[in-house]
């Protein structure tokens, strides 16, 4: 009786995978050749489901998508393929083929490539790195990293992320240049570009120099070094609209000192600008040095003398002129020497009033030719 319960409950198994030789079949299952189909009579692999999936055996274990091995080569079923590959040495491949018409050759590319050593390669079959991107090279084209999203709902539709890539110019090194890429709704803004022979650009595809910085608003910082704490303090390097601009700024954002090209000249503009020295004594000058100032020629604007040749002019008499400097020390409109001490000299002004002594000067001496 236990015989007969055993035989009975195998019996569907066995009448389910009992195949015959010679292409007989038991439901949809097929044995051909030494293959198997299930769904397809004609199996061109170990096993084959449908007209498409196949399990290849051989040197490695493939499991396939429309294509096939012969005796010969790798063989598309028909249009595209794909596969998953276990080789023999423990790497993985994820390969697939473009179009191609039945029965022709296939021409792998290596998507994705797991190898036994921990490196991974996409695009190549023989990664070198932990990560090594690789594609065919095409001349112009542009190999890209991608990191972001898709936006496919209300206002902000298109791609957003970041990216880097290698545009290939030629086949030669020198025509690589490698760039920091922002999309945003599916536009792409070049932030970095870097090139074969070290040159860094921002704002610009095509570095001139180690670092090239290039800003399309004629007007704005381009690089902004400082603090960003409550009280910020700040180095600006910018453009006006006639020339570039260096800043220094104090933690209430005053703008302390400007250097700038304005008008092929530079000038600077700001508080005071001391030089030497941390204080001032009179902080009425905008230039204030603590030493020696050396120049082959120094201008002072100042407004002459010629006044004093003037009609109306009131030359004083020498008698009040002698009184003056009895009680004085010095001449009439010209400082004494202790303020020259204290103030200082306002070069412009006491070269006019020099002027006007030696014209006083030289009326006098006129006069006194005449009296005589």
């Amino acid at each position: 009786m236990v015989r007969v319960f055993v035989l009975l409950l195998f019996l569907p198994i066995l009448s389910f995978s009992q195949w015959q030789p010679g292409g007989t079949t038991t439901g949809d299952i097929y044995y051909n050749n030494g293959n198997v189909g299930i769904g397809t009579s004609t199996p061109l692999e170990s096993l084959q489901i449908g007209d498409r999936w196949t399990f290849h055996s051989g040197g490695y274990k493939v499991i396939g998508y429309n294509f096939y091995f012969d005796s010969a080569d790798k063989r598309i079923v028909d249009k595209e393929s794909s596969n998953i590959t276990l080789t023999g040495t423990g790497d993985i491949l994820l390969r697939t083929a473009a179009y191609g018409n039945a029965g022709s050759t296939i021409h792998w590319f290596n998507n994705l490539v797991l190898k036994n050593n921990g490196y991974t390669g996409f695009g190549t079959a023989n990664p070198a790195f932990d990560i090594d991107i690789i594609r065919p090279f095409v001349s112009n084209s542009e190999s890209t990293l991608f990191l972001g999203q898709d936006h496919n709902f209300g206002a902000a539709t298109g791609r957003y992320g970041i990216g880097l890539s290698l545009l290939h110019a030629d086949a030669t090194s020198s025509g690589k240049t490698g760039f920091l890429n922002i999309w945003s709704g599916g536009a792409r803004n070049r932030v970095m570009s870097f090139t074969y022979t070290g040159n860094v650009g921002i704002g610009t595809a095509t570095p001139s120099s180690p670092l090239d910085i290039k800003k399309v608003v004629k007007n704005g910082d381009l690089m902004v070094l400082g603090l960003d704490d409550v009280h910020p303090k700040r180095i600006s390097m910018g453009t006006s609209a006639w020339s570039g601009v260096i800043g220094l700024f104090d933690a209430g954002s005053l703008q302390k000192v400007r250097i700038s090209a304005g008008n092929g000249h530079t000038y600077f503009n700001g508080t005071n600008v001391l030089i030497g020295k941390t204080s001032q004594t009179n902080t009425s000058y905008k230039l204030d040095v603590a030493g020696k100032v050396r120049a082959n020629e120094i201008v002072v604007n100042t407004t002459g003398a010629d006044y004093v040749f003037e009609d109306g002019y009131q030359l004083k008499a020498l008698d009040e002129v002698e009184i003056f400097i009895r009680e004085n020390g010095h001449l009439p409109g010209i400082p004494s020497a202790e303020e020259m001490q204290t103030e200082g000299m306002v070069v412009g002004e006491l070269n006019t009033k020099l002027l006007e002594k030696i014209e006083e000067l030289t009326l006098y001496m006129i006069k006194l030719s005449k009296d005589n």
